[in-house]
């Protein structure tokens, strides 16, 4: 190989790398990565302290996704989380934000949104996954609902809050929306919550 040759390589693969590491769409769902709440949120936070609105998150988790790789394959359990990116698409409003947050881990923006209708979006979610098969197997979603208000709005904290609420409905039965008090930190089950 020509010299020329090899720095072209080269560069192509340099090229290629640094891509992948400005990349903000996961490749498996076609949602924004990590990154791209990063990247997005200081933008999105200047809005709403702007313009004094309000700013709610979802933190969705696929339950025991553990057991779908197990059972039947990580092929399968991939195309759930496609058919999961699908189906979140087709429930939110345009303007929704959907990240995939890591393994089978969606963070929602829902910018204008307050804690009781954020809570019903939520829960619209979680009944649309429960009562429809994805890839041909019956799948249930635990969501953290979290909210924030104009200068109040701050990623780490909704996070945290979140995924506290997340941990409670994981921990009192797995299919169900709670939700973290926008100043207290109280966490309450959404309406249509069911133990399993």
């Amino acid at each position: 190989m020509s010299s020329a040759s090899s720095g072209a390589a080269h560069w192509l693969a340099s090229a290629d790398l640094d891509a992948r590491g400005d990349a903000v769409i996961d490749e498996l769902t076609g949602l924004f990565n990590r990154k791209a709440l990063a990247r997005r949120f200081p933008d999105i936070r200047a809005q709403a302290a702007v313009s004094d609105a309000h700013l709610s998150l979802l933190l969705c988790d696929v339950d025991r996704f553990k057991t779908v790789n197990d059972t039947w394959g990580h092929d399968r359990g991939d195309q759930v989380l496609r058919d999961l990116a699908t189906r979140i698409r087709e429930v939110l409003r345009t303007s929704d934000l959907v990240f995939r947050f890591g393994g089978e881990e969606i963070a929602i923006l829902l910018p204008g949104h307050g804690l009781q209708h954020a809570v019903l979006t939520a829960e619209r979610l979680r009944s649309s996954i429960g009562t429809s098969p994805l890839a041909g197997l019956h799948i249930t979603l635990s969501v953290g609902v979290a909210s924030a208000r104009g200068d109040a709005v701050d990623l780490s904290d909704l996070l945290s809050r979140a995924d506290r609420a997340l941990y409670s409905a994981k921990a009192t039965g797995r299919d169900r929306v709670c939700s973290a008090g926008a100043i207290s930190g109280t966490i309450t089950a959404g309406a249509g919550a069911r133990g399993r």
